[in-house]
């Protein structure tokens, strides 16, 4: 035995190592799964929310690109009519060459004044003046004229109106003069680029043009400095030059230009004339006397139109719009100043469906930093105050769902192993238990064959010999052998039951039976032997002498055999020899109890001691059996459909068969 407990110690601490490898490995696999799955849902719902944020930041961007278009298309049609504006619209009185009279004949440069369209076009309210600057005439601007000259256009039959001249552009101008005196302007604006540049497509003015500066003078914006009184001299005499020289006289010349030459050549003479004197404009009369021009025919080349910030006391600074030009040798400058605010108004109302609240920036002078908001009209960038989309913050932790398939694939590896060790496990105890039950077979059934025999081959040899003498000497030894022989006999019988009820080829049949009889045939049967062994068999009946039942009586008696025969042999130490064979009847059913006052069952033997060759641990060794007592008389009673069980005594030992009564 302690050879198959070291076995089965052994066995036990192999397949214990080898579950706790085989679930070590399977919980680390799992736990690796588990982390990586978790590693992918994270990562998967980080890459779904930036998806989300790049599908919103492209809806923004998309929204900002559409603003920044509706903003520069916007203006930019305004923009671009300001920088076609010809040179001479910065005039408030320009003279146009040739003009041609009803005889065909050219007009006299001088002779002939057109109104600037500045003084009564219609203006964009964000454009608050436009200006000229030259070294000679410093600021100048076509819609602030002299209040002669506004006089006399006012005055005018055909009705002449000059909504563009406001006070408000005349304090405009006034204050550019104050605050950017010509000297210090100029060179500010070459430096922030505002050049001609001949490598460019830059306009050059249809013609010529007079050099209007002291023109200007008289009808601008440099009032104090305007030659109002110049001498009449400064007006060409055409009339006094030589006939053959006159372009005039001989009508449209093959040149132009060179003809224009010549008679802007003449006033250099100075033949002027006043146009107040101009007989064929009567109408005239009224304008100042003193009006003269300087008919110097100059060549105009016209750079693009550039914004610039100019510095300025007010954030943000002053924003024009300035281009860069070449009268003759001259560098001038035309422009026009726009109203910061007022733009910034017509901007958002342009975008008041895209951004609720949105604020401009001036940009340096420079590329810009951010020119996916910035405008390519003006140096504007876009600060849309509507919250952006926000980054979405790094996911580092997730709850996933209990159940997915990777957890459902692990709960089925686990339960698989879990049930394949059980599995193992179970047949390897199976294994071992049948081992041990073979084992324990094997050295009770040796015991108890060896026992006997050895009794009943010593009193055999006695007898045989003839040493025992004495008839009643003789009779003993006879019992004696009778005894050991009865006891053989219980072995094999029950060893043979085993066997057929291992092969399940025993037979009930079931007959009609008076429990009383029955009780007295087995009361009968073991009194005798219960003598024997100085024991009191006591039969008590509380069926009454007609109750019958139907029940195999073979099997019953070997249950009933078996267990006074256990009772019989495991209380020889009890005080009490009384051994209670008792019937009586609970409900449907029939309850026979075999009663000892013997040391009864430990608690923990008490299931083990119904499989077969299993015996309590504190059972009496000199008793005998190999253990099968019990293990058959519990399979005899399933038999006949009842059950056996244990009930403990205090002291002694119950043990009940519970039968149906049908």
């Amino acid at each position: 035995m302690k050879l198959v407990r070291s076995y089965t110690l052994r066995a036990s601490f192999i397949f214990a190592l080898i579950s706790l490898l085989l679930l070590g490995g399977l919980g680390w696999a799992t736990n690796e799964a588990m982390s990586l799955e978790m590693e992918r849902a994270i990562a998967s719902a980080n890459s779904e929310e930036q998806n989300k944020y790049r599908q919103l930041m492209d809806a923004w961007n998309a929204q900002l690109r559409l603003a920044l278009w509706r903003l520069d298309a916007r203006l930019g049609q305004t923009l671009s009519r300001e920088e076609s504006r010809p040179y001479a619209h910065y005039s408030a009185l320009q003279s146009p060459f040739p003009a041609i009279q009803r005889d065909g004949s050219i007009s006299s440069p001088g002779t002939i004044f057109f109104p600037s369209p500045l003084l009564s076009a219609e203006i964009p309210d964000w454009i608050q003046l436009h200006f000229q600057i030259d070294s000679a005439g410093g600021w100048s601007s076509p819609e602030v004229i002299q209040p002669q000259l506004q006089n006399f256009l006012s005055k005018l039959p055909v009705g002449f109106p000059l909504p563009n001249v406001t006070p408000e552009r005349k304090e405009l101008l006034c204050l550019l003069q104050t605050r950017y005196p010509a000297a210090s302007i100029l060179p500010q604006l070459e430096a922030k680029g505002v050049t001609l540049n001949f490598d460019n497509n830059n306009a050059v003015g249809n013609g010529y043009y007079f050099n209007s500066s002291k023109l200007q003078g008289l009808n601008n914006g440099s009032l104090n400095q305007a030659p109002v009184n110049a001498p009449n001299s400064q007006l060409p005499n055409l009339a006094s030059q030589p006939a053959g020289k006159n372009p005039i006289s001989n009508g449209l010349g093959q040149d132009p230009a060179l003809d224009f030459q010549e008679r802007m050549n003449a006033t250099r003479t100075g033949n002027g004339r006043n146009i107040a004197n101009n007989e064929d404009n009567r109408n005239f009369l009224t304008v100042p006397s003193t009006l003269s021009v300087n008919r110097k025919p100059v060549d105009v080349v016209l750079g693009e139109m550039r914004p610039i910030w100019l510095p300025s006391p007010d954030k943000p600074e002053q924003l024009l719009m300035v281009r860069a030009g070449l009268a003759g040798s001259t560098p001038v400058y035309q422009g026009f100043v726009i109203n910061w605010p007022k733009i910034q108004n017509l901007m958002r109302e342009e975008i008041g469906d895209l951004f609720e609240k949105i604020d401009f920036r001036a940009l340096p002078e420079k590329e810009p930093l951010h020119p996916e908001k910035s405008m390519s009209t003006l140096p504007v960038e876009l600060n849309v105050l509507d919250p952006a989309p926000e980054v979405p913050e790094e996911i580092t932790q997730l709850h996933l769902p209990l159940w997915t398939p990777l957890r459902a694939g692990l709960a089925i590896v686990w339960l698989s192993t879990l049930v394949a060790l059980l599995a193992v496990g179970i047949g390897g105890w199976s294994l071992m238990s049948l081992s041990e039950r073979r084992i324990r077979f094997v050295s009770a059934v040796t015991h108890e064959l060896r026992t006997p025999l050895t009794t009943m081959r010593l009193y055999l040899d006695m007898l045989h010999q003839g040493m025992i003498t004495d008839p009643q000497q003789q009779k003993e030894y006879l019992g004696t052998l009778n005894t050991e022989a009865d006891r053989l006999n219980r072995l094999i019988a029950n060893v043979l039951e085993f066997s057929r009820l291992e092969q399940q080829n025993i037979p009930v049949r079931r007959q009609n039976i008076l429990i009383e009889a029955f009780l007295n045939s087995v009361h009968s049967l073991w009194v005798d032997r219960c003598k024997e062994s100085h024991k009191e068999l006591v039969l008590e009946n509380q069926l009454g002498e007609g109750f019958a039942f139907q029940t195999d009586p073979q099997l019953l008696e070997r249950v009933l055999s078996n267990l006074i025969d256990n009772a019989r042999k495991y209380s020889n130490t009890a005080s009490d020899p009384r051994i209670w064979l008792r019937a009586y009847s609970q409900a449907d059913q029939i309850i026979l109890e075999i009663e000892d006052r013997g040391p009864g069952v430990d608690r923990k033997d008490r299931h083990s001691i119904f499989r077969p060759f299993r015996r309590g641990h504190a059972a009496d060794v000199q008793a005998g059996g190999v253990g099968l007592g019990l293990a058959l008389a519990v399979s005899w009673t399933k038999m006949l459909g009842g059950k056996l069980s244990y009930e403990p005594r205090s002291p002694g030992a119950c043990f009940m068969v519970v039968l149906p009564t049908a």
